[in-house]
């Protein structure tokens, strides 16, 4: 045996080459599938994490208004009661409807009345007022105002002819 094929790595037959085979097949394909899935669900959740976001701050503005109406509301009850327990007779702020009974009984007068909450709706309230200046809130609801009630009854729905 020569000096040169001794000291060879490659000289014998019989050794194996101790390098691994690179396979680029199936592995790969889904290595780079799951990354593209992962991406995309990384992607849809930053949308959604975005809209409930949105959606939590228009909650929150929406809230505002309508306690701070809320408020309001309440302020002019207030006022109304206290007149009346005070003097004896209410009187009614602008926008206020103050109803006196048909017939004499334990009712003193009916107040309605309403506050707007935002640009579409309104909350309207009425109150019953006793003789002894208790009271009953008989609705205290926010409703949509009449511009922006409209309902879609646009649907074709086949009814058997």
């Amino acid at each position: 045996m020569s000096k040169s094929s001794f000291f060879s790595p490659n000289s014998g037959k019989n050794k194996r080459n101790p390098s691994f085979p690179t396979v680029t097949g199936a592995p790969s394909v889904l290595v780079v599938l799951i990354c593209l899935c992962l991406t995309a669900l990384v992607v849809l959740s930053l949308i959604a994490a975005g809209n409930e976001y949105t959606l939590a701050e228009r909650t929150v503005s929406e809230t505002e208004v309508y306690y701070s109406a809320d408020y309001e509301a309440s302020a002019i009850l207030a006022r109304i009661l206290h007149d009346y327990k005070t003097n004896g007779n209410a009187s009614a702020p602008k926008g206020v409807k103050l109803t006196m009974p048909e017939e004499p009984g334990e009712m003193a007068f009916l107040i309605e009345f309403c506050v707007p909450v935002g640009e579409n709706s309104a909350l309207n309230c009425s109150a019953r007022v006793f003789i002894d200046g208790s009271y009953d809130i008989l609705s205290w609801k926010k409703v949509l105002s009449a511009e922006q009630a409209f309902f879609d009854d646009s649907l074709n729905i086949w009814d058997g002819e």
